[in-house]
């Protein structure tokens, strides 16, 4: 700018420009904004570090990260918020960041989300992260992928009330032979949280018993290999408003998978007066044979062989939307399986099919 006309340049005293810092979303305008002088510096780094943080997935960005926050521990760790790890692998400087990650932890009194995404060998090495994670007094939202039989110990020792439980236990080709390729019920881990807990997601877990009740779940997914009896669901989440099934049990035969509809129409008579959305694949939804009216049904891999069910699970759930995805063009010409006749209060219809070059809709 020419200097003889810099006085017309706007200046905005710093009352003003902490206030435009809460309306930044992006990381990037926050950190451009930042790096323009010393007071907004210090004004956005509460914003940072309590807003989404980036997933630290190598040692050296979690290095460099517990350096940040140790170069100002009583400002900074009393600000932080989130943590995100998905750390594979260690490396020569695990030690240092050992050190660093739990001296952070030990005094992240305000940290409410957690998510260890595969971090198996970063808990075995060191006992001490159980105990550490366990200890933190405001978790809320818990993630943890990958569980073995070790990292069980962990969720056993979790008190805190958390209000959403995100769990993946290992698929079968990567547990080891002492895992003895189970999928464990998920009963014992709900009843902590059981006053608590509003959102739970599960995958490779086998819903089997019966335990505490979870009043206040709002929203399910299930991602798993065993067909989901609906009693089990009913008894754990009476007030279910949005729930989400896939299950990768072949039911290959349509008197297996009749069978087990069958079986699941008896009992879930008694059914969800609150659910309002449901979605999952063709064959999940099938088997589950959920009789309650919703707002809306997603249905999935709909395919030529199992398209005729359908119109089964539409009829039983009575939709106002549908949005049904399939792989194959041909599911058009097939128009009678899948007619919606039996759904008289349909108001929208949304069929997509996803080509490996283009996705029409």
């Amino acid at each position: 700018m020419n200097r003889k006309n810099e006085h017309l340049a706007p200046r905005f005293n710093f009352d003003v420009l902490l206030e435009l810092l809460t309306f930044l979303h992006s990381r990037n305008d926050l950190l451009a904004f930042m790096h323009t002088c010393k007071t907004l510096y210090k004004a956005g780094l509460p914003l940072l570090l309590g807003g989404p943080q980036p997933v630290f997935d190598y040692i050296e960005y979690l290095d460099w990260f517990c350096d940040f926050i140790l170069m100002d521990p009583i400002y900074r760790i009393p600000r932080l918020r989130e943590l995100h790890l998905d750390i594979g692998e260690i490396d020569s400087n695990w030690e240092h960041v050992v050190s660093s990650l739990i001296t952070i932890l030990t005094k992240a009194n305000n940290l409410k989300k957690l998510s260890l995404l595969d971090c198996e060998e970063f808990l075995a090495n060191d006992e001490r992260f159980q105990a550490v994670f366990c200890s933190l007094p405001k978790l809320r939202e818990f993630t943890i992928r990958k569980v073995d039989v070790r990292s069980m110990k962990m969720l056993e020792a979790l008190t805190v009330p958390l209000s959403t439980l995100d769990i993946g236990f290992l698929e079968v080709e990567e547990q080891d032979e002492y895992d003895d390729h189970i999928f464990p019920d998920p009963a014992p881990y709900l009843e902590s949280f059981a006053d608590s807990l509003e959102v739970l997601r599960v995958k490779n877990w086998a819903f089997d018993m019966l335990g505490a009740v979870c009043p206040r779940v709002h929203t399910v997914q299930i991602d798993g290999y065993n067909h989901v009896d609906i009693d089990v669901l009913l008894h754990y989440f009476p007030n279910l408003r949005d729930l989400s099934v896939v299950c990768n049990e072949d039911k290959s035969t349509d008197d297996d998978a009749h069978a087990v509809r069958m079986s699941n129409k008896l009992e879930g008579r008694a059914t969800w007066k609150s659910l309002r959305k449901l979605s999952g694949d063709v064959g999940s939804l099938y088997l589950l044979a959920a009789q309650c009216q919703v707002d809306h049904v997603a249905i999935t891999k709909i395919d030529n062989e199992n398209c005729h069910r359908v119109r089964a699970i539409i009829g039983s759930v009575r939709p106002q939307n549908v949005l049904l995805d399939t792989y194959e063009e041909a599911l058009l010409n097939k128009s009678p399986a899948v007619n919606l006749s039996r759904c008289p209060g349909l108001t929208a219809l949304c069929v997509r099919i996803t080509h490996p070059r283009i996705c029409l809709q």
